[in-house]
């Protein structure tokens, strides 16, 4: 007993000396200093943030608008194609070839010239051109280059899709129909079609097709991470893409769309910006005249990172700084729970110390003054 009371003495006395020492001028100066120095390193790395984050938003804008400026060509080149078709379908309707003869004959022989030198004209796109009565039955049709021979012409066209809308327009007006399937070229095609009224005055239906295939140049890109395609308003389907073949004619799924196309239905506006498969993208109308049944968007977009930054939010960058803020300040607050902490611990230590030099204290007792200091687990 006697030699477990001078060890605690010597420990009263070790003790004492450390609750002089717990806090120094040193440890004072590191609490005071730690607070600032997170700080300013916290409001760097958020001035820092708040520069990069208006640099990649400054990008994406640009990005943004290119695509927009891209779109608005690309829908510039189908308006102007729809138009230049119209004109085409209306002059040819003019050709004196059809004009009927004293007995209400048409010159078969000349209107295929007529028609043959369409094709001339547009050899890559023009596949199939014909003059239908309005009763149905084919006067002439030439299909790649080739007149059909009387015994070819067809004696009903009137169930084919352009047929009705075409004679419901009025005189000088062109119905431009969506895209179908041609019976004589078996591609996807989009037709042109107007009426005349011959010398019996009877109507007279000039018909051409344009293969659909022949406008992939209009939405191919050069550059690998750009892409167009062209969206049907109405119900989303993808009738053109880039870089993509079209379906099969004999498919009866036809022109997919996919869940980016779908949505774009819902859009009012002419032209604006979304998202294709979480990339930036901007869609543009493309104008259309009375008797134009394509009702399209033009959608670009791009898959390359609008800065180096890319995939932060606006507000990424702020939360991740003000996290690092956070720490600053956490390291320095336990830093300084840690440093008081051991003062006060000394402290005890010490008081304890010299409460056994003053007089005497039973074993169980100090067991309890101890416990203070070093709590049961």
């Amino acid at each position: 007993m006697i030699k477990f009371h001078r060890k605690l003495r010597q420990s009263g006395i070790q003790a004492d000396s450390a609750g002089q020492q717990g806090i120094t001028p040193k440890t004072t100066s590191t609490l005071r200093i730690t607070p600032f120095v997170g700080l300013a390193l916290g409001v760097t790395l958020l001035a820092a943030g708040l520069l990069l984050t208006s640099t990649a938003i400054a990008q994406a804008h640009k990005q943004q608008r290119t695509l927009q400026r891209d779109a608005a060509q690309v829908s510039d080149a189908f308006s102007s194609y729809f138009e230049r078709a119209r004109s085409l379908d209306l002059l040819l309707s003019h050709d004196q070839a059809f004009a009927s003869t004293e007995n209400g004959a048409i010159d078969r022989g000349a209107a295929n010239a007529a028609l043959k030198y369409l094709q001339v004209l547009y050899p890559t796109s023009i596949g199939e051109v014909c003059v239908i009565r309005s009763q149905g039955h084919e006067v002439a049709r030439v299909v790649n280059q080739v007149p059909a021979l009387s015994s070819q012409l067809a004696v009903d066209e009137s169930k084919n899709p352009f047929f009705a809308p075409t004679l419901a327009l009025g005189l000088g007006d062109v119905y431009q129909a969506p895209p179908y399937v041609s019976p004589d070229t078996h591609k996807w095609v989009i037709s042109n079609s107007t009426w005349i009224r011959d010398a019996d005055d009877q109507r007279l239906i000039v018909h051409f097709e344009v293969s659909l295939d022949s406008f992939s140049a209009y939405v191919t890109t050069s550059a690998p991470n750009t892409h167009v395609a062209i969206v049907d308003r109405s119900d989303g389907r993808v009738l053109l893409q880039d870089h993509k073949a079209l379906p099969v004619p004999e498919a009866a799924s036809g022109f997919p769309a996919t869940e980016w196309s779908r949505a774009l239905t819902t859009m009012s506006s002419v032209s604006g910006a979304a998202k294709v498969e979480g990339h930036p993208a901007a869609y543009e109308t493309i104008n259309r005249a009375l008797g134009n049944a394509n009702d399209w968007y033009v959608v670009e977009w791009s898959t390359a990172s609008a800065s180096f930054i890319r995939g932060l939010g606006s507000s990424s960058p702020l939360s991740a700084f003000r996290s690092s803020l956070w720490r600053c300040s956490f390291f320095g607050a336990s830093r300084r729970r840690c440093v008081r902490r051991r003062a006060l611990t000394t402290s005890l230590a010490w008081r304890i110390a010299r409460r056994w030099k003053k007089h005497s204290t039973s074993p169980w007792r100090l067991r309890q003054q101890t416990a203070m200091l070093w709590p049961p687990s």
